[in-house]
């Protein structure tokens, strides 16, 4: 970083080593130094975020280091730093899809985003909030099915998805809550 200094591209590729440390981190159970890392990544890409402002890389990359806090956050067991991580990330994802489209990574990318806020929030104890993410989830996914037939990831993530809001669903009827429709 001293011999490039602080462009763009350093900064985005210091970024992403510090995310690489993190997800080692994170899965060799080191969770204070994966935090620590995705902490660091994140700061960069707000940095990045200011000095180039909302392009959709920017974005993009905003809201993987928000989606990495929150799982070593989650893991940690501090649901509201999660939440709140998860949640500024899916805000970023719901802005990229409207300034870009339906395409199939911002499809895939709020996709994402709204499982990982749809499981922190069914860990914080609302079932019925889970279950509204799940269903949005699940139907971004089926739209990416039909746009992309036989994809072998997308037919793994539909099924993923299909059986977490059903879950969800069963958890909230055994409860006695009523589902939304």
């Amino acid at each position: 970083r001293a011999a490039l200094g602080d462009t763009p591209q350093a900064l985005r590729d210091l970024s992403i080593s510090l995310d690489n440390l993190g997800q080692v981190s994170q899965d060799l159970g080191e969770l204070e130094a994966a935090r620590g890392a995705y902490a660091e990544s994140l700061q960069l890409r707000r940095q990045l975020r200011a000095a180039l402002g909302d392009t959709p890389q920017a974005l993009r990359d905003l809201s993987v280091s928000l989606n990495n806090l929150g799982q070593v956050s989650q893991d940690l067991g501090e649901l509201e730093a999660a939440r709140g991580a998860y949640a500024e990330s899916l805000q970023l994802r719901r802005q990229l899809r409207a300034a870009l489209g339906d395409t199939p990574q911002a499809l895939r990318d709020l996709s994402v985003s709204l499982f990982f806020f749809s499981l922190i929030e069914a860990k914080s104890g609302h079932p019925e909030h889970a279950l509204e993410f799940a269903h949005e989830a699940h139907t971004l996914w089926q739209r990416l099915a039909t746009a992309l037939p036989g994809h072998p990831g997308i037919a793994r993530e539909l099924a993923g998805a299909s059986a977490w809001a059903q879950a969800l669903g069963d958890a909230i009827a055994a409860a006695g809550n009523n589902p939304p429709p």
